[in-house]
């Protein structure tokens, strides 16, 4: 028994020894694992010969491709197309130095590389699913650190965080499988429980999840079936009044705004946020160092504000670059842009449709189905940025990024031809 406790323990203390030994590599700039797709890795020697550690460099053939999953996946290809893109090229997938065995482009393996944080510069300890996986098999917390990499970046931090929507800081990745044929798969959710509404082969839209609550008899609040064509109505109207009257105006008069006071007052919050987040997290090390603290109950709050430190430091920086973007000429481009033209061109049906899909989705902050006061009248809520898409549509930087919602209603009755009466009004913030 004395043996096996001093065998127990001294595979801990080299446990600790290693773990310090990589930590220890991170800081002074080397890297610890092999080098990821994209990649190549040397060596440093010292003068003597001696082995100082491992760099990785960018290779620019693997790297080329890695841009491009980027760009197709902003553009709203979903995974398993950009895989079987690539593997009608013929381009070499990941992995296939490293077996002798047939490797193919698949779903899962353009997902993965997505999610390395490497490829917009950042090296992240315990990051990978692997150390997760282990945790989760042991009950242990992990301790997560972050180490810059300027030189590997591959990516621009927008395009990272347009490809994966952030919310707490916690990237959360576009699922790898899905995504849907029709236009408004993924777009319109339920404004009871806020799940997607699924599409029938009847071009029908319902929640699943109400549906099947009600069936068992767990609650009565789904709301039955509304259809494509209003959906497609209430959002044709709501770009209309978006873009034309009183709430261009509006929006006309906020670039204007934003031209003369510049983004000064929301760097200032910002600013003052990172600081108290910094001032948390020194606290909280501050108490992980007393000896007479179990420091393991402080690492998930520590874990919570470095996240939140992330994306306070990324949204400072996109206020930066568009302060020094947005010029008279930016302005004078959005005021005098007319969007709905391309935009009703995109939902004719003549462009691809994971390209008009992830348009809208960039262009709205929500797409609810929220009543149905009769067979044939349904109510629709939505938000949208119009901002974001005089940006995107006029090649030019982000001037404003608020929302403006709306609530519409979509009529028609059982005559045919079928005739659709609108009607909507905005909803003040």
């Amino acid at each position: 028994m004395v043996k096996l406790m001093a065998a127990n323990m001294e595979i801990e203390s080299t446990g600790s020894r290693t773990t310090r030994g990589m930590i220890g590599q991170l800081e002074r700039g080397y890297q610890i694992a092999q080098a990821p797709y994209g990649y190549r890795s040397s060596v440093d020697l010292s003068a003597t010969g001696k082995v100082l550690g491992t760099r990785w460099f960018i290779h620019e053939p693997e790297a080329e491709v890695v841009r491009r999953i980027y760009a197709l996946r902003y553009e709203g290809m979903s995974c398993p197309s950009i895989a079987e893109t690539f593997q009608r090229e013929g381009l070499v997938p990941p992995g296939n130095s490293r077996t002798h065995s047939q490797v193919r482009w698949r779903a899962a393996s353009v997902h993965r590389l997505m999610s390395n944080t490497v490829y917009r510069g950042l090296f992240v300890w315990n990051g990978s699913a692997f150390s997760r996986a282990k945790a989760r098999k042991k009950r242990k917390e992990l301790k997560l650190l972050s180490f810059q990499r300027p030189d590997l970046r591959l990516v621009p931090d927008e395009l990272w965080y347009a490809c994966f929507p952030q919310g707490d800081g916690t990237p959360r990745t576009y699922a790898p499988r899905g995504g849907g044929k029709h236009l408004f798969s993924g777009l319109v959710r339920c404004g009871t429980c806020n799940s997607l509404l699924s599409i029938g082969s009847s071009q029908g839209m319902h929640c699943p999840g109400c549906y099947q609550t009600k069936r068992v008899g767990a609650g009565d609040l789904y709301m039955g079936y509304t259809s494509v064509s209003a959906a497609r109505r209430a959002l044709e109207w709501a770009l209309e009044a978006i873009f034309t009257g009183e709430v261009r105006r509006e929006l006309n008069k906020r670039l204007a705004d934003k031209l003369h006071s510049g983004p000064a007052q929301e760097l200032e919050q910002l600013t003052n946020r990172l600081k108290d987040i910094e001032g948390n997290i020194d606290r909280i090390q501050g108490f992980m160092l007393n000896p007479n603290i179990d420091p393991t109950i402080w690492t998930k709050r520590l874990e919570e504000f470095s996240q939140s430190k992330q994306a306070c430091e990324h949204r400072l920086s996109q206020l930066r670059a568009s302060s020094r973007q947005l010029t008279p000429a930016t302005l004078q481009t959005q005021v005098q842009m007319d969007p709905l033209p391309v935009l009703h061109e995109l939902l004719s049906g003549e462009e691809e449709v994971y390209k008009v899909r992830a348009t809208l989705r960039r262009l709205l902050v929500s797409f609810k189905f929220v009543a149905k006061q009769s067979r044939y009248v349904s109510v629709f809520r939505l938000a949208l940025q119009p901002g974001i898409c005089l940006s995107e549509l006029s090649d030019t930087a982000v001037v404003d990024s608020s929302s403006f919602e709306f609530e519409v209603t979509c009529s028609t009755n059982a005559r045919r031809p079928v005739v659709w009466q609108v009607t909507g009004k905005s909803i003040e913030a």
